[in-house]
C-alpha cells in the first residue's frame, strides 16, 4: 500500500487527471487555431464560406439575360405578306409589303421574284419565269418597310380573269447595318379562290 494511503493516491490520481486534461485540451486548442489560420491563408475558412462561387453564379445569370436581351434586339428580323389586294380577278396586281421587323435598321436589301407557274381556266401551265434583277433598296429603319408589285415584271401573265392558279417566290438578301453578313430569305405564295371568284395570296 502507498504510503500516502488511499486518501492521499486518490487526490495525486485526481490532480493528474486534471493536470493531463489541460495540457491536451491546450495543445488541442493549439492545433485548432493553426488549423484556422491555415485555412484562413488558403480562403476555406469553416466559420466562413467564401462567396466568390456565389459571385460567379450571379455574373453568369445576368450574363446569360444580356445574352439574350441583345439577342432579341440586333437579331435582324424581315416579313414578307400580301398587302390590300387591288383587284381580287387579278392576283399579280397585289402589293407585297416587305417590312423590317427588328429594332436596327437593315441596309443592301435585295429582292427578286420569281414566277413558279400560273394555270389559267383553259389549263394553260406557264412555269419557270425568271425574273429580271435583283433590285435593291439600300436602306430600311427598324419597322420601316417598302412594296413589291408583282406587274411591274415583264411576265407573259394572262389577262385578269384567266388566272386560275398561281404560285411566286420572293428572294431576299439584306444585312445588319453594323455586320457585314448576308441573310438570305426565300418565300413562297400561291393563290387560293375564295366561294366568289376573287383571288388571294398565302404564304407556303
Amino acid at each position: 500500500m502507498s504510503p500516502l494511503g488511499v486518501p492521499g493516491t486518490f487526490f495525486l490520481g485526481g490532480a493528474w487527471h486534471v493536470f493531463f486534461m489541460k495540457n491536451v485540451n491546450k495543445q488541442i486548442s493549439v492545433k485548432q487555431k493553426l488549423q484556422d489560420i491555415e485555412n484562413l491563408l488558403k480562403n476555406k475558412s469553416p466559420n466562413a464560406k467564401s462567396k466568390f462561387p456565389e459571385l460567379i453564379s450571379v455574373f453568369e445569370y445576368i450574363g446569360a439575360i444580356v445574352a439574350i436581351v441583345s439577342l432579341i434586339i440586333f437579331f435582324p428580323r424581315i416579313s414578307v405578306y400580301p398587302g390590300q389586294p387591288l383587284d381580287t380577278k387579278n392576283p399579280f396586281n397585289n402589293p407585297f409589303i416587305v417590312k423590317n421587323d427588328g429594332y436596327l435598321p437593315l441596309r443592301k436589301i435585295e429582292y427578286s421574284v420569281g414566277l413558279d407557274f400560273v394555270e389559267t381556266k383553259r389549263k394553260v401551265n406557264i412555269k419557270d419565269i425568271e425574273v429580271t434583277g435583283p433590285h435593291e433598296i439600300f436602306h430600311l429603319g427598324g419597322n420601316d418597310q417598302f412594296t413589291i408589285m408583282i406587274d411591274d415584271y415583264n411576265y407573259t401573265i394572262p389577262p385578269a380573269g384567266e388566272v386560275d392558279k398561281a404560285r411566286i417566290l420572293i428572294n431576299l438578301k439584306y444585312q445588319p447595318w453594323f455586320v457585314p453578313i448576308k441573310f438570305k430569305k426565300h418565300l413562297n405564295f400561291e393563290t387560293k379562290t375564295s366561294t366568289n371568284e376573287e383571288k388571294y395570296w398565302y404564304p407556303l
